[in-house]
């Protein structure tokens, strides 16, 4: 015996099921953006990260003000970790996460061999 089905409650069913299955989606690209260090972040702040290692604040960290400091950028940093020529990496410091090649933070050390 065939049951009859609200046109409407079918519609909603459908829908529904189209915003679940597209929720892992939108969930990874929010971690992805989440994963890139930002300026703004607590601990970027108390570290001086910058993306851009010419804006660091040397006033505040002469690190980067020392003789040898104009080489001082995250891609040359033992923490970094390229992921490949896109000009980002990840950092130990930010616990893995993404930041720019070209970016300094006062926990930079010097990358051995």
């Amino acid at each position: 015996m065939p049951r009859n089905v609200d046109p409407g409650r079918r519609k909603s069913l459908m829908l529904l099921a189209g915003a679940v299955g597209s929720l892992p989606i939108l969930l990874l690209r929010d971690v992805e953006a989440a994963d890139v260090v930002s300026e703004q972040d607590e601990l970027a702040m108390q570290l001086g990260y910058v993306t851009e290692a010419s804006r660091a604040d040397t006033g505040r960290f002469p690190k980067r003000a020392e003789p040898g400091g104009d080489q001082q950028f995250c891609r040359t940093c033992q923490f970094f970790k390229a992921d490949s020529d896109s000009g980002t990496g990840g950092c130990v410091v930010f616990g893995g996460r993404t930041v720019r090649a070209g970016g300094w933070c006062n926990s930079w050390f010097k990358k051995t061999g």
